[in-house]
């Protein structure tokens, strides 16, 4: 996994707004409608999406359809957000907003790099150098990072500075995709704008729903006209951890990481050779409950994973296999066993 992904897991909560759906269809309604995107800007936008990117948004007409209003409506509440100054009450979602649109165009570096045949990697001596010339931003950015997070307050040494590592990586992807111009390409602004947009919507969401009241007699209309925003799935999974270990003499030590990734590969060329996913999750699975129910995760809903995780799992169909996955908990190879929609009861609440 390339290390904006990792730094996308590992220090961004990607905010999710199906929770407000009602909500949010009440407010562009009042808008009128959604943002114009023109077919320019969706072609190149597509243009710049992963294989993984392009199987959320589906091959018929009708996904593409639903994908495209999805998207307007999320940039009109941005939009109305910004308009109300959600961007600037809070120095919390500021920094939100330009981590992610960092974290956006460090990936498109990465996938210009490959595209071109260059090396995108991050030499240490370059993290040295990049540290050493920006003193104090890291310790600004964790500080931050701390505030909205307590985990990340009481991280151990070792994995603040995994994350210092990560951060000076990911600001030097952006100082390469900047020098190649990348932010100009219409695709690309449009991903970020996009990115950008979930920073400020959460916020302005969270205001919204102490204002608005929608009656209990509306809900089961709505959710019959949309039971699509409000899909479950169910998942099993196996876990090879990459998380600290205690040696003979106590002390906690770093999982050798790539030896992790390999027997996570290895073990899903046993699962694509045909050998019970159950099985192979009860005697390999480092999540203690997966190894009595083999891996069964039970149904769940966006917005209660990781996001690579989630992201892996709804990107399925029931029976299929995902490719290798990593979190911050290690590497997953994930199974789907069912999709339906959530329960009226649930969107009620």
């Amino acid at each position: 996994m390339s290390t904006t992904k990792k730094i996308a897991i590992t220090i961004v909560v990607i905010f999710a707004i199906a929770a407000g759906a009602l909500a949010v269809q009440v407010l562009v309604m009042r808008m009128g409608g959604g943002q114009n995107v023109s077919t320019a800007q969706m072609e190149a936008y597509i243009a710049t999406m992963s294989p993984q990117e392009l199987a959320q948004v589906g091959t018929t007409e009708e996904q593409h359809k639903n994908y495209a209003e999805g998207m307007k409506r999320l940039l009109a509440v941005a939009q109305q957000a910004t308009a109300e100054g959600f961007d600037r009450k809070d120095p919390n979602t500021a920094d939100q907003m330009k981590l992610q649109g960092d974290i956006m165009l460090a990936q498109e570096y990465q996938g210009w790099a490959q595209r071109n045949n260059k090396n995108a990697a991050v030499t240490e001596d370059e993290n040295k150098t990049y540290e050493k010339t920006h003193p104090g931003e890291f310790d600004k950015f964790f500080e931050h990072l701390s505030k909205n997070n307590p985990r990340f307050a009481q991280a151990p040494p070792e994995q603040k500075e995994s994350i210092r590592k990560q951060y000076n990586e990911l600001m030097i992807l952006v100082q390469r995709a900047k020098e190649q111009k990348l932010e100009s390409d219409p695709g690309v602004q449009l991903k970020m704008r996009i990115s950008k947009a979930e920073a400020v919507v959460q916020p302005y969401i969270q205001d919204l729903q102490t204002k608005l009241t929608v009656p209990q007699d509306q809900v089961p209309k709505y959710y019959d006209e949309h039971k699509g925003e409000f899909e479950q799935v169910r998942a099993r999974h196996i876990l090879i951890s990459t998380g600290a270990v205690k040696g003979e003499d106590g002390q906690s030590k770093p999982v050798d990481k790539e030896a992790a990734r390999k027997k996570a590969e290895d073990l899903l060329k046993q699962v694509k050779a045909g050998k019970d996913f159950i099985t192979l999750a009860k005697e390999n699975t480092d999540e203690p409950q997966g190894k009595t129910n083999g891996g069964d995760l039970g149904y769940f809903s966006k917005g209660k994973m990781v996001p690579q995780f989630e992201d892996a799992a709804f990107a399925l169909q029931p029976g299929q296999i995902s490719d290798v996955v990593e979190s911050p908990f290690g590497f997953h190879i994930i199974k789907l066993e069912d999709r339906k929609p959530a329960p009226v009861e649930d969107v009620k609440q």
